[in-house]
């Protein structure tokens, strides 16, 4: 007797239905990726990238309430289907938690397709399946169990409002420069967006640690010849102060004397005080116990050239440029026309926040370094965080609720 091959379909689903379903479709989207690497993802603008994450899970929704003893639209909603989704999410987001992506990645990810993995065919199709299953679950047991509302409704919240965010969010970098007028407008993906509030930048400030002391080594076969030589650079242990004593290998380097802020006139450094001006100091330097040179370091800077020790064949000498400590904007922020000035202070990691926009300090002028009079801030604004939050919200309280009745269990 020959078995109806639809009756693989009917009844239970099995972890074989959902590999079934779930690894021929990833593996198809692995192979188009692979085909054409510069495939790129995403969603529209407001408000199609809604509708198009909304319509079709309400339709699913709608099946699933129509016709809850269908067997497939069972299948896809159950157990091993979900569990499938998502250990094969987890797989199809790893390159992207471990490896750069955008402009950062190697040649030979951009040619397997994993340059920017979140928004490749493979991770949306695997973030489509878990969508699909996490809808159909919810209006099977809408009615069942406030646990299971809580966790599974939370966490497609937090994955419909993520997705459909995607399209809504605007990233908008501003270059400011003290005593300019103010800004009121940016541009996010080649448009115009114009601002709930003007910004001005009043004054920029930089505070940077003490430098260290650094040994550079040449390597390769060609090392008289400037274009063929790879360096690579070790750093010491101390921050830069008179007296310390630095070890590289055969080397014992001791600062003599420090000058806080120097410029170099004639290969030699002088003080200064200037708040973009950078440290300069004098050295002694041993090899095996042995002098063999002393001298002066200084980084590049606008008030002076590069100074550095030679040492032995291909051995440089240096100073690092300090490292910021804290750089932040001081603005001004109008957020209507005849509003009162408000003065506000932007950190790095601590955004401002006006008209539902978080203002972030991004960058400055580095070679200007503490002199700079320009400050590049990166606004953003997401609409669908306030969802992501309340997702995120449900989610935990149902896992809370979950631990409180375990603990009734294990009590009774």
């Amino acid at each position: 007797m020959i078995e109806n091959k639809d009756s693989f379909w009917i009844g239970k689903w099995s972890w074989l239905h959902a590999m079934t379903v779930i690894l021929p479709l990833v593996g198809m989207a692995y192979v188009i990726q692979f085909l054409h690497p510069s495939l790129s993802w995403g969603l529209p603008g407001a408000p199609w990238n809604w509708i198009i994450v909304f319509c079709p899970l309400m339709f699913l929704g709608l099946l699933m309430r129509l016709f809850p003893q269908n067997s497939f639209l069972r299948g896809l909603s159950g157990l091993p289907m979900g569990l499938l989704a998502l250990f094969v999410l987890a797989f199809v987001s790893l390159p992207g938690a471990v490896l750069p992506q955008g402009d950062k990645s190697f040649l030979w990810q951009k040619c397997l397709g994993l340059g920017n993995v979140f928004q490749s065919l493979p991770f949306v199709t695997a973030y489509t399946i878990l969508m699909v299953h996490l809808a159909l679950s919810c209006f099977k047991r809408f009615q069942k169990s406030r646990l299971f509302f809580f966790v599974h409704v939370g966490l497609l919240i937090v994955l419909c409002a993520s997705a459909a965010g995607s399209g809504s969010l605007q990233r908008i970098q501003l270059v400011l420069l003290e005593t300019a007028d103010f800004v009121s407008a940016g541009y996010h993906n080649n448009k115009r967006i114009d601002l709930p509030f003007s910004i001005q930048l009043q004054r920029f400030h930089l505070e940077s640690y003490p430098p260290k002391l650094s040994l550079a080594k040449s390597h390769g076969q060609h090392q008289e010849q400037e274009e063929h030589k790879h360096w690579s650079v070790s750093i010491g242990k101390y921050f830069l102060e008179p007296g310390i004593t630095e070890i590289f290998d055969d080397y014992e380097i001791t600062v003599n004397k420090v000058l806080p802020k120097a410029y170099v006139e004639n290969g030699l450094p002088k003080p200064i005080d200037h708040k973009g001006a950078l440290p300069a100091a004098h050295v002694s330097v041993k090899y095996k116990g042995q002098p063999i040179g002393q001298g002066w370091l200084h980084p590049t800077s606008p008030f002076g050239e590069h100074l550095f020790v030679e040492l032995n064949k291909g051995e440089i000498l240096m100073l690092q440029k300090p490292r910021p400590k804290i750089f932040e904007s001081l603005v001004n922020v109008k957020t209507g026309k005849d509003a009162a000035v408000e003065q506000k202070t932007i950190r790095v990691n601590q955004p401002l926040k006006s008209n539902g926009w978080s203002i972030y300090q991004y960058s400055y002028d580095e070679y200007m370094g503490g002199a700079s009079t320009r400050s590049v801030l990166e606004l953003v604004r997401d609409p669908a965080l306030p969802f992501v939050y309340t997702g995120v919200f449900m989610f935990l309280f149902g896992v809370l609720l979950y631990l409180w009745k375990a603990a009734d269990v294990l009590k009774g």
